[in-house]
Formats: structure tokens, C-alpha cells, sequence
């Protein structure tokens, strides 16, 4: 921030001590604050109201009365003119919230997306009537005077003008304002009575008072609305041109290049040839060995907003369309190089960034191809649903788990080997998942582990069939080369040859090419059970029972990680992978339910036709047969 105590050395001779002051209170340059501005305050309230989860969350008296005693810190630190603007509101919100905390277990235990009592309601309106209330230009105004009048109290002993400044400076943000560029200009016009178009160097000659008065006008004056779209660079895979909603990606080998005049027309090209038109950024090769700053761009438009913090919240809205795409593909996640915040089709604010290197491999090219092939996937119907609806808060906190967990055994740390803290976190952070997805259901979230246990025993036995096959296939001895060829069949399966068709197909031979004699049996089994019902019935009854146990130790063990209680790493290790599967099964389904805009129960209960033939009574093997005769896909 351009704000510091040291604005100037040369201040005029009988300037007021009080308007250096005024001046270097609004620097928050190196200050963290121990109280909490209102506006957070009330957020956390908010926040608590909806997302807050267990049954202890708000029936413990010590998180009531902790939020309570936030809140009441808060208000005392209110200047007498910002405590007249919002006393209503406060009032309302101190009010809701002592019924809350008065009400029996029966309310209080109720979970996120289940608080269906008027109480809920009540103190997660009056948080958004306040909230809205210090949003004023009225509020805003009086936060001002207040810091005014604190400057100009020379009595003064205690650091009253930082809680007061860290609200202003909130207070701003919270309007869509910069607040980093407000409180520069009224430096600006306080010190120099410089206006925010003025010369950097200009000074004029203005009395103490209207210099205050301009700064107060420069602070309170709404920031611009106005169409807003953000170009952000990538280095990490060559994207095609994708488009949905409010996000286009483009391939810059092929899209920069041919943003000039006479070249072929795409979407937003006058915009890309602005800014492209000096070569200062997304500069593409124009020489053979030539690098280009960027692989692929994202354009995306945040529509008639105002520009203030426009790049986070694009990069807000990529960020969870990336999250989903290398989640899925097991992909890098790109690098973000540049960026451009175009305003009223105008280029304004650019960076150039470096990407920060990780512990992955150098120059992962089949990384970034399976994150490219993951954004195939997902992208357009990511976008298509944030371009109608936001991201449900639940949603979004169960994003931010998962990739949480992913992130340590991801392609990006592949050259580190995950530590036991590592390993340990994904259990606790797969449970959060599922939390968050049961509040975004509406459901408790034993309901939803118990549904989603129900799913483990048919993807278990999908899975051991197909770590059967390549047991068979592992290469080496006298049959490599026939065991290659089994294998590039295997991975090249399309839905005119499924996989599990080609194992049943094999079966045979896949015994013969076997050499893990210790498995044999172990193998000829699960490939049995793609022919005969009766094998497959068996296996599946007894992925059932280790389900049970799975997710009764997984209790145990997420119970002990989050409080203390002792439990053994190999004990922790062996319901990881069951933990996984719930959280992204969980996650999977609500994503499928969001982008589709269905409801999340009916997507949870969908079948796929193998396990409704399956439980019909035909075999894995005749119900592709039937597919492939058909001609259709699953």
C-alpha cells in the first residue's frame, strides 16, 4: 500500500498536528489487528449460522458466548457518529442473536441446511441488514467523521483510530471499492489537496477544511459500475476454444497471433487486440524457438459490476472450474503467468507474475494434457452454471476440502513423498467434504455416509476386477510382447469394447499370461465374476460387510484425529482410501446435481445400467454383449 505515516517531510508551516494524524492513521501497512471490525464480526455470525457443523457448534456455551463478547467488542469500538447511523441494526442483531443462544438443545443441534426454525432466520437476517446498513453512503460517511474526530482529540492516549480505520478500510471493500485506492486519494487530496486526476507531483493550494471535506467526499462517493471482464494467462497445456456462460478460453498459440486486423474473427478478439497491440503482454512467438508468455487465456466476464477486486474474483470463479478438472484427471493444475482487467472494453490494470516452482515434474507435458482433457469435461458446464447461479457456499467449502486432501498425491508434488500428517489429513478433510455436501442436500450427514457406504461394495468389486486384469498383464517373462498388446487393448476400450467385456473375453488367456502365482486364485475368481452371477453375488456380499467395518473404524478414526485420541498410523492408512471414496463420491454427485440444476437425492439414487442388470439377475458379460450388439452406450 502507497500509504504511510511518512506521506511528507515538507508539511506547510501551521498545518494542524491533527491532520498528520488523520493522515497517517488511514496506513494499514504491516497492522493486524486483535479486535474485529463489526462488518467481520457480524460476518462470522453469519458465517457460523450457515456453515457451522457438529451438534457441539452452537450448543457449547463457550462458542456463544465468544461470538457474543466479538460482537460487543465490535459495537463499543463504534465512533458516536457510525453508532447512531447502524443503532437499529445493531440492536436487532444483539436481540436475534440472545434468542438463539436461549434456545434449547432441540434448535441448536440442528445442522447446516437443516435449520429450518424462525430463529435461524432471524439472526441471519439482521446480520444481512447490517452488513447492508455499513455498506451505506450514510455509514460510510459517519466511519469517516469519526476518524476525523479522533485525530483532531490531541488528548487522545489509547489507539481508538485503528479499530475505527480497520472498519473504513473494510467498509470500502465491502462496496466493491479498492479500498487501498480510496484512502490514497484522500492521502492525496489531505496532504496535497491533490484530486484523483492530478499530476502525481501537483500540489494545490487549499484551506484545512476544504481539503477535509474533499477527502470525505472522495471516501463516501460510490465506486463506478460498469461492464468489467478480466484476460487471465496460463502456462500449462494448450486449451481448445472453449465457451460457456461468462468463461472462454482460448489457445494463445492460435488466438493471440490472430488477433490482428485481416486475421480470421473470434469471440472478444477487438478486446485481445487491444491488449496485445504493444506486445507488452501475452506476447506470442514470433521467432522459431521462441517461447510464448502463455500456453491458453481465460476471459472471463464478470459483467456490469465495478473493477474493484475483479482479478480475485475471476481468478474465484477459475479456480473452481480448475479444482473439478484436475481433481477429476489427476492432472497439473496451471500456472497463472498474466493477467489484464478490461473495464468499458478498455484495458487498465495488468501484472506480469512469475509461477512459483513446484515439487513436480519439470515441464509435465502429459500433466497438462490430462488438465486439458479434464476442462474438456467439465469447463462448459461449470460455467454454464455459475454463469445462472454463485457457487452455494456449502459447495464451495467442500471444493476447498478436497483439494485440500488431493494436493499433497497430487502430479504437482510428485517428486515429494507425502508425509504421515499428510496421509492423516484425509480423513478429517474427506469427512468435511461430505459434511459440507449433506448441508448443501439438506441432509444430516449420517444419512448421507450411510447412503454413500452403500455404494462402496459395487465400486469395490469394479475396481479388484480391474486390478485383476492387470495383475495378468504385468509384463515381462516369454509372453511380453502378446501381454503388451492385451494391455494397449485394455487401455484403448471404448464403449464398442468395454473393459470388462474385453477381460471376459480373455479370460482365459489372462490366467495363462498370470505370473503372480500368490494371486492366482484371488484372480480367477474376480474374473469369474464378470460370467457367473453367483461369484459376483458372493463378492459383493462381502465388500458389503467390509464396508460396515469400514465405516464404523472410519468414525473412530476421524473422531480421534479431530480430538486428541490416540490411534495407530496403520490403522488411519487402512480406511484412507475408504475415506476418499466417500468424499468424492459425495462431491461428485452434488457437483452433478448443481451443474445439471437436479435435485441432489435423485442424482444420489441413479444406478448405472450394469448394477440395475446386475441386480436383475444377468452378468456383467451378457449385459455389455447386449450393448455392444445394440449398439449402444452405458
Amino acid at each position: 500500500m502507497m500509504i504511510d505515516y511518512h506521506v511528507r517531510d515538507d508539511w506547510p508551516e501551521g498545518e494542524p498536528d491533527w491532520l498528520k494524524s488523520l493522515v497517517s492513521s488511514l496506513s494499514r501497512q504491516g497492522y493486524v489487528p486483535f479486535a474485529l471490525p463489526l462488518t467481520v464480526a457480524t460476518q462470522e455470525i453469519r458465517d457460523w449460522v450457515q456453515l457451522a457443523s457438529g451438534e457441539e457448534a452452537w450448543v457449547r456455551k463457550d462458542n456463544q458466548n465468544s461470538l457474543k463478547a466479538d460482537l460487543a467488542q465490535s459495537v463499543a469500538s463504534l465512533g458516536p457518529s457510525l453508532r447512531t447511523a447502524v443503532a437499529r441494526e445493531v440492536a436487532a442483531l444483539q436481540t436475534c442473536f440472545g434468542v438463539l443462544a436461549a434456545s434449547g438443545k432441540a434448535v441448536l443441534s440442528q445442522g447446516p441446511g437443516l435449520r429450518t426454525d424462525q430463529r435461524w432466520a432471524d439472526v441471519e437476517g439482521a446480520a444481512d441488514s447490517l452488513l447492508a446498513a455499513l455498506a451505506t453512503d450514510r455509514a460510510v460517511g459517519a466511519c469517516w467523521d469519526d476518524l476525523v474526530a479522533i485525530a483532531k482529540d490531541r488528548a487522545l492516549e489509547t489507539l481508538d483510530y485503528q479499530l475505527v480505520a480497520d472498519l473504513l478500510f473494510d467498509m470500502l471493500g465491502r462496496r466493491g471499492q479498492s479500498a487501498e485506492r480510496v484512502l490514497r486519494h484522500a492521502v492525496d487530496m489531505l496532504a496535497y489537496g491533490r484530486e484523483p486526476e492530478d499530476l502525481p507531483f501537483e500540489e494545490r493550494e487549499l484551506a484545512v477544511g476544504s481539503r477535509v471535506s474533499k477527502a470525505r467526499d472522495l471516501v463516501v462517493a460510490p465506486e463506478t459500475i460498469e461492464s468489467v471482464a478480466v484476460w487471465l494467462g496460463f502456462k500449462g497445456g494448450f486449451v481448445p476454444e472453449i465457451g460457456a456462460g461468462n468463461v472462454q478460453f482460448y489457445n494463445a498459440p492460435w488466438h493471440i497471433p490472430n488477433s490482428a486486423p485481416g486475421r480470421p474473427d473470434f469471440p472478444h478478439k477487438a478486446e485481445l487486440a487491444k491488449i496485445t497491440k504493444h506486445g507488452g503482454i501475452f506476447k506470442w512467438q514470433e521467432r522459431i524457438g521462441e517461447d510464448y508468455d502463455v500456453d491458453f487465456l481465460v476471459r472471463v466476464d464478470l459483467g456490469l459490476t465495478t473493477a474493484a477486486n475483479a482479478f480475485e474474483r475471476a481468478v474465484e470463479v477459475i479456480d473452481t472450474i480448475f479444482a473439478v478438472a484436475v481433481h477429476d484427471s489427476n492432472g497439473i493444475r496451471p500456472h497463472l503467468a498474466q493477467y489484464v482487467v478490461v473495464q468499458s472494453g478498455e484495458p487498465t490494470t495488468q501484472s506480469f507474475m512469475v509461477s512459483r516452482a513446484e515439487p513436480g515434474f519439470p515441464d509435465d507435458r502429459h500433466g497438462a494434457q490430462l488438465t486439458v482433457e479434464g476442462l474438456e469435461r467439465h469447463a462448459a458446464k461449470i460455467a454454464d452454471a455459475l454463469a445462472t447461479d454463485d457457487l452455494p457456499r456449502f459447495l464451495s467449502a467442500a471444493i476447498e476440502a478436497q483439494t485440500a486432501a488431493d494436493l499433497p498425491f497430487s502430479r504437482a508434488f510428485a517428486l515429494r513423498k507425502p508425509s504421515e500428517a499428510d496421509r492423516r489429513a484425509v480423513v478429517p478433510l474427506a469427512d468435511r467434504v461430505v459434511q459440507h455436501v449433506a448441508a448443501y442436500a439438506a441432509m444430516k450427514p449420517g444419512v448421507l455416509f450411510d447412503l454413500l457406504v452403500e455404494r462402496w461394495a459395487y465400486a469395490r468389486w469394479a475396481t479388484a476386477v480391474q486390478n485383476a486384469v492387470l495383475r495378468c498383464l504385468l509384463g515381462g517373462g516369454p509372453n511380453s510382447r502378446r501381454t503388451s498388446e492385451l494391455l494397449g487393448e485394455f487401455y484403448a476400450s471404448t464403449s464398442r469394447r468395454p473393459w470388462m467385456l474385453f477381460a471376459a473375453d480373455h479370460e482365459q488367456e489372462l490366467l495363462d499370461l498370470c505370473r503372480v502365482e500368490h494371486e492366482r486364485g484371488w484372480i480367477t475368481r474376480m474374473l469369474r465374476s464378470l460370467r457367473d452371477l453367483q461369484t459376483y453375488e458372493e463378492i459383493i456380499a462381502e465388500f458389503q460387510e467390509e464396508g460396515e467395518n469400514l465405516g464404523q473404524r472410519r468414525t473412530r478414526v476421524r473422531n480421534s484425529l479431530v480430538h486428541g485420541n490416540p490411534t495407530q498410523f496403520a490403522v488411519v492408512d487402512s480406511v484412507r482410501e475408504f475415506a476418499e471414496f466417500l468424499g468424492n463420491t459425495a462431491l461428485g454427485t452434488a457437483l452433478e446435481a448443481f451443474t445439471s440444476q437436479g435435485d441432489f437425492h435423485a442424482v444420489l439414487a441413479q444406478t448405472n445400467g450394469l448394477q440395475q442388470a446386475l441386480a436383475n439377475g444377468q452378468t456383467a458379460a451378457d449385459y455389455w454383449r447386449g450393448h455392444v450388439a445394440a449398439g449402444t452406450d452405458e
